[in-house]
């Protein structure tokens, strides 16, 4: 679980103007069928514009909840609505009434991943660990805004710090393929950047190293 949840995450970026980050991993949007209580895990759905586009293991939104898909049963042959079997108040969000009619974000998990990459970062470059399923510190309002900033930039940072670790894994430093070409050098200065990230978010969280000891 990381510091910060995405809805949270959706709040910064609002907040400090990225605005693209709130919904750049929402795959459609469908209507719930009927009002749910917060503990049903059964949520009839309808109007959805893209058949087929609700899969297993995909996120509802649903106001600040995220309910993540266990299973699909689409009505046949349009498939723009079926039966849903969720878990309610996924990835450290609390389950809430969804009314009839009301509108369901469907995303993916990629904003997740990053929060979890951010949380990732944020305890390697403090060097301060505990054991699952606790974080470091997890309590500190400090450390859920910096959680969001990490991710929110490591989205325009990821694909660069990707092929830094592709060419770490397979070339010892450098990769040379006739279309891509990158030294030793330039992977390190882009870990180098990675870490220099980090830091960045934490000054604009101010959360300093070493601040907080362990939980």
């Amino acid at each position: 679980m990381a510091y910060t949840t995405a809805p949270n995450a959706d709040i910064v970026a609002l907040e400090i103007g990225e605005s693209d980050f709130v919904d750049f991993d929402t795959k459609s949007t469908c209507l719930a069928n009927g009002a749910v209580s917060a503990s049903s895990t059964t949520l009839l759905f309808d109007t959805l514009p893209n058949p087929g586009a609700i899969k297993q293991y995909d996120l509802l939104q649903s106001g600040d909840e995220l309910l993540l898909v266990d299973s699909v049963s689409y009505n046949t042959p349009a498939q723009v609505d079926g039966t849903l079997i969720v878990t309610r108040g996924a990835y450290g969000t609390t389950a809430a009434p969804i009314a009839d009619d009301a509108e369901l974000k469907v995303k993916t998990l990629e904003k997740v991943r990053l929060l979890d990459i951010a949380t990732k970062d944020i305890e390697n470059y403090h060097q301060q660990y505990v054991n699952p399923p606790g974080h470091w510190y997890a309590g500190s309002v400090q450390l859920q805004r910096a959680c969001a900033l990490q991710a929110i930039y490591l989205r325009k940072f990821l694909d660069a710090r990707e092929i830094a670790e592709y060419v770490k894994n397979v070339s010892s430093g450098s990769y040379n393929d006739t279309v891509l070409s990158i030294s030793g050098a330039a992977v390190r200065r882009l870990n180098d950047d990675a870490r220099a990230l980090v830091d960045f978010v934490l000054r604009l969280a101010r959360v300093a190293v070493g601040e907080y000891g362990r939980a």
